[in-house]
């Protein structure tokens, strides 16, 4: 019954026209980035980082990568993997913006991230300044105060091979090893509840 309420949970988010990425782990990148690739969801993923060795903050970054397969996907960028979403179920612990503090935040961050994430959506629904580039993300930088266009060359991914494929591919982290999972099931039901407040639905 459990799995059964957890393929609901991602034939809901399959549905949306597009979908805004906002979380903090590994897992919930993991399964937005296959079902983005598998269902051709256009899919704007966010993120902000804080590093502060023992109190001293050293830099905040941010991006926003559109999700597509191939490179631009956030497995080749080496944002997420199986491999990584699977070993943060086994620890139960969210990395956070500051891997030491998962409970850290830093609002001005998220905010210019957050317009810069507007921009693209604004650019993919209605074509704005010719659309949105396929092969770059945005990164940003508050030491140097630079928000830069870097090309998207990522490495091998598994993405390109449920790319497309639809109901014709396996559900995200419901493989035998980790679909009998009973953790790996309530965090997909938890992604569910928190994309509610963050996916964007919207007529195309």
């Amino acid at each position: 019954m459990a799995q059964d309420e957890d393929l609901q949970v991602l034939r809901a988010i399959v549905r949306a026209s597009a979908g805004e990425g906002c979380t903090d782990d590994f897992l919930s990148r993991y399964v937005l980035n296959r079902l983005a690739t598998q269902y051709l969801i256009p899919l704007i993923d966010t993120g902000v980082e804080i590093e502060a060795p023992d109190g001293d903050l050293r830099s905040i970054a941010g991006r926003v990568n559109v999700v597509r397969p191939g490179p631009s996907c956030l497995e080749a960028l080496g944002m997420t993997s199986e491999e990584a979403a699977t070993a943060e179920l086994r620890n139960r612990r969210r990395p956070g913006y500051v891997p030491e503090d998962p409970s850290a935040a830093v609002m001005p961050g998220n905010m210019l991230i957050a317009g810069a994430a507007v921009l693209e959506f604004l650019k993919l629904v209605h074509g704005l300044f010719e659309g949105s580039a396929p092969d770059r993300y945005w990164a940003y930088s508050a030491r140097s105060g630079e928000l830069r266009a870097c090309q998207a060359s990522g490495g091998a991914c598994s993405c390109t091979a449920w790319a497309a494929r639809g109901d014709a591919g396996p559900p995200p982290l419901l493989s035998p090893h980790v679909g009998t999972n009973v953790g790996a099931r309530r965090e997909l039901r938890k992604l569910g509840i928190r994309l509610g407040a963050t996916t964007i639905r919207t007529i195309l």
